[in-house]
């Protein structure tokens, strides 16, 4: 199977054979040369020591030292006469024919049934009567070794890839047992379970990637619970103005009338639940437009003192009608910014609105603008009765509402807020709320200064 698991043991069995084998080749090369080595000086040292006794003893005597060498040592002996020929032979085949050709004081022989040896000599005597003793090792003795210990590394190989696979199915597993139900938690995701919480047991990538798909979940389960809110509440507020217009323009086509007044009400209440859906749906296509970043912005140099003005003077008759005063701070000249004048202006009348939809009579509305060394900070706050701290982090969440049924009978989509965070973010903004129940929110508006003369 095409699986991590797989791979990822083939990847590790591959790169222990990689070590492995030229480790094993490589022991090898050393103790063959070591012990080839170890047999040349054994066979020197060996020789030395003959010729050493030899120069001791008798020549009738010398044949007893060729009988125990081979026995105790496992070596072969010849002793070359002072004549030329042969007075000790312990062993090696057709040497015969070796001497009557140039000797060297050291080689390889090899009998004529493939039986081969290491040899070292070393003259016995002086004068004239010089004789030479050779000393053989076969190698046979190295090659065993060297066998045996192939045979070892051979054996050792095995064990430890039996090992290898045994640690590596183990590391395989526990690698690839989160990333198995990383994958799980993808196809329940993918069939709309989110419920799906996987646990997070290392701070690397694996970890991280588990919190991120945790995250994921999260947030799916947030917006399939906003979604589903927001298609009732866009629901709702589709039916009521929809009823009334149908029901009212039926009472008009059916003459339900009696007062050209009545009419007239009629006429008046279809027109409101009109503007009511046309306000929705622009709403929603202004986010959508975000969305897909096809939103146009005519972005200049503005003085968002004489912005905010206008936006205060358009809510004036609003403000009045339910006794709110509206109280400007506003220094008499402030370093321009770079934004879209409408858009700006409709951010301020989102907050300004609200504000007056949900204040009761009699409350206050306080707009101040100061200059903060480099951003100009607008501050909206007024004496509403306030938001509680679970509602406050989703304020500007997308078809939220805090008081449901007040916000519908005040008319709101619960989109003005996510619109005005979206407008300012474009205009490189930034937009913060605080609220305390029964005292009044605040809402800040920064942007950042920009010299004039940067323009173009």
């Amino acid at each position: 199977m095409n699986t991590v698991f797989n791979k990822i043991g083939l990847i590790i069995l591959l790169l222990f054979l990689t070590i492995l084998i030229p480790l094993g080749i490589v022991i090898h090369e050393i103790f063959q040369t070591t012990k080839d080595k170890h047999l040349r000086e054994e066979t020197h040292e060996l020789a030395t020591q003959q010729a050493y006794h030899l120069n001791m003893m008798e020549e009738e005597s010398w044949l007893e030292i060729g009988e125990s060498l081979s026995e105790e040592y496992s070596r072969e002996i010849v002793i070359i006469g002072s004549s030329g020929q042969i007075v000790v032979n312990s062993g090696v085949n057709n040497f015969e024919e070796y001497v009557s050709q140039d000797l060297t004081s050291e080689g390889t022989y090899t009998t004529p049934d493939d039986q081969s040896f290491y040899f070292s000599s070393r003259k016995v005597g002086d004068g004239n009567s010089v004789a030479t003793v050779y000393v053989f090792s076969p190698l046979d003795l190295m090659k065993e070794s060297t066998r045996d210990m192939r045979n070892a590394l051979i054996l050792s190989g095995i064990i430890a890839i039996i090992l290898t696979i045994g640690l590596t199915w183990v590391i395989a597993r526990n690698f690839t047992k989160p990333l198995r139900r990383m994958d799980e938690a993808a196809k329940k995701m993918a069939k709309g379970k989110l419920d799906v919480t996987l646990p997070v047991r290392s701070n690397d990538e694996i970890g991280t990637l588990s919190d991120s798909i945790n995250e994921l979940a999260k947030e799916i389960r947030h917006y399939r619970m906003t979604r589903n809110e927001f298609l009732s509440n866009v629901s709702h507020e589709l039916r009521t103005p929809i009823s009334y217009t149908l029901g009212y323009s039926q009472a008009l086509l059916s003459g339900l009338f009696e007062t050209e007044e009545q009419r007239r009400s009629y006429l008046n209440i279809i027109h409101q639940e009109a503007n009511r859906m046309n306000f929705l749906v622009r709403d929603l296509i202004e986010l959508a437009q975000m969305d897909e970043n096809k939103y146009a912005l005519e972005l200049s140099f503005v003085d968002s003192i004489e912005i905010a003005e206008k936006a205060i003077e358009k809510v004036s008759l609003q403000a009045e009608e339910k006794q709110v005063h509206i109280h400007t701070n506003f220094p008499k000249k402030v370093p321009k910014i770079v934004a879209d004048p409408i858009r700006l202006e409709q951010i301020f009348l989102n907050i300004l609105q609200n504000a007056i939809q949900y204040m009761d009579k009699g409350g206050e509305i306080n707009f101040t603008i100061d200059n903060d060394s480099d951003s100009l900070v607008h501050t909206i706050e007024d004496t509403g009765p306030g938001i509680s701290e679970n509602n406050l982090p989703h304020l500007f969440d997308r078809f939220y509402r805090v008081e449901k049924s007040r916000s519908r009978e005040h008319g709101g989509s619960g989109l003005g807020l996510a619109i005005s965070k979206q407008l300012t973010e474009l205009q490189y903004g930034e937009i913060d709320v605080s609220s305390e129940l029964g005292k009044g929110t605040s809402f800040v508006i920064t942007f950042p200064q920009v010299n004039e003369s940067s323009k173009g």
